[in-house]
């Protein structure tokens, strides 16, 4: 009851403040509403009415709120457990790096239905210098178009190892086409381009007086794809792109070595998940069978109707198949978990002869009423 009476002060709130003009012009979001994903969301979808203007009036608030916080590496990787913690450390601090701000800025950005994804790759400077570490942004589809947006250089920059702020709308929905001059995604999915470029053509623009692009590529369908996948496809589907864009650089090949790691993780998740899916159903179709066997012992006393028999093994039939069908999809069990696997897969197989030896003596004993049945 308390916790639904703070959600309803923070609706009616959130319609009856408006965004404040301070001197610079800029909108800013009230305090209460910048303390978690769920209310700055609310107060965004509350009092904009497009989705070009929520995620501008994000941007411009993160943009003049947070700082950039210096000498901490960019940390490349798939791991998702953290996010949550990561992004309540940003709001809670007002600091961190651009693996905050872009998590924060997706996060965001989903809570209103915007399409958005947190991308990583690396940059180069505007003298053509590739930056020595990897880096974080986002994208997000806005009007049915995919734009580009980096908080964290149009926060600011460094200048004898202090952040300078300096809040700037040039990294705020940018076309990929003006974006992939300075920014270069690890996965080309995130080029958002038909025709994507290699590692090379983006680290030294020209080869023999041309840039190297990569056949056509429907970036479009791929993202639809990598939506639907876990993280495991991801992870797969990720390294394969990665392997077929050219030569991998320093930068790509940490990030193709972390994603290999990832991949490991991942698939042990996977096989793990769909174990305990398995052994549920091989569990429930075991006492389903059991039920069927003890009633049988009793010489099938007391007398029951033949459906209500016939439904125990049917459930028990029903369980045994969704047992073995997750465990089709299982390949390459990791080594710590795979005398596991090969146990469970045995143990399924011993319940599909026990069903068939029940069905058998069911049909045996109610033959009768099952030729009257079928009548």
């Amino acid at each position: 009851m308390k916790r639904a009476f703070i959600l309803l002060y923070f609706f009616i709130l959130a319609f009856t403040s408006k965004a404040v003009e301070p001197q610079t012009n800029q909108p800013i979001i009230p305090d209460e509403y910048t303390h978690s994903v769920d209310s700055l969301a609310l107060y965004l979808e509350c009092n904009c009415d497009t989705e070009e203007e929520k995620l501008k009036t994000l941007y411009i608030w993160m943009t003049h709120t947070f700082r950039y916080r210096m000498f901490e590496a960019f940390v490349a990787g798939n791991q998702r457990e953290g996010e949550e913690k990561e992004i309540q450390v940003l709001l809670d601090k007002r600091t961190g790096v651009c693996r905050d701000f872009s998590l924060l800025f997706k996060y965001v950005a989903q809570a209103m239905d915007i399409p958005a994804f947190f991308v990583e790759g690396y940059t180069k400077d505007s003298q053509g210098y590739i930056q020595r570490e990897a880096h974080a942004w986002n994208v997000a589809k806005v009007n049915g178009k995919w734009y580009n947006y980096d908080t964290t250089y149009g926060m600011g920059y460094a200048r004898n190892n202090e952040f300078v702020s300096r809040p700037t709308m040039e990294q705020y929905m940018v076309p990929s086409s003006e974006f992939m001059k300075t920014h270069m995604p690890f996965d080309p999915i995130w080029q958002l381009d038909e025709h994507p470029k290699t590692y090379q053509a983006f680290d030294q623009p020209t080869e023999h007086g041309k840039e190297v692009y990569q056949p056509l590529f429907n970036y479009n369908d791929s993202i639809i794809a990598y939506s639907k996948q876990n993280k495991y496809q991801q992870s797969l589907a990720l390294q394969d792109r990665i392997l077929h864009n050219g030569t991998a650089n320093a930068l790509v090949q940490y990030l193709l070595d972390v994603n290999g790691s990832n991949i490991k993780v991942h698939h042990h998740n996977v096989v793990y998940e769909s174990y305990k899916e398995s052994m549920k159903y091989y569990s429930q179709g075991w006492d389903e069978m059991k039920l069927f066997n003890r009633y049988k012992l009793a010489n099938f006393r007391p007398k029951k109707n033949v459906l209500e028999v016939k439904a125990w093994l049917d459930s028990a039939q029903a369980n045994y198949e969704k047992a073995k069908q997750v465990m089709i999809g299982v390949s390459n069990p990791p080594e710590t978990i795979s005398k596991a696997v090969g146990n469970l897969n045995r143990y399924i197989d011993e319940l599909h002869t026990l069903i068939d030896q029940q069905w058998a003596a069911f049909n045996e004993h109610y033959k009768k009423e099952l030729k009257k049945l079928k009548k």
